[in-house]
């Protein structure tokens, strides 16, 4: 019982720890401002270079959503690797 609660205990800091460790700087800035399109462009770019696509498309809209011009270049390797029109 009493190692259950110890147990219980750690998770709940460890895994803010965890996730607060997660956080790239350009995360960080998009929660500090939120309008700030070129922060949703360079971490699309971190995305990309992850592997992780789908999201790197979502960081794509936003960017494009607040007016950010995306690179050509980009949009056409972005859609090459994710087998996605965009």
């Amino acid at each position: 019982m009493i190692h259950e609660e110890k147990s219980h205990v750690l998770e709940g800091p460890q895994k803010t720890v965890s996730e607060a460790a997660q956080k790239t700087p350009f995360t960080k800035a998009i929660e500090a401002n939120p309008r700030l399109a070129a922060a949703y462009y360079d971490r699309a770019n971190a995305f990309y270079n992850k592997g992780e696509y789908e999201k790197a498309w979502e960081d794509i809209d936003g960017a494009r959503s607040l007016g950010y011009r995306v690179p050509k270049k980009f949009l056409k390797a972005l859609r090459k690797v994710s087998g996605r029109e965009g």
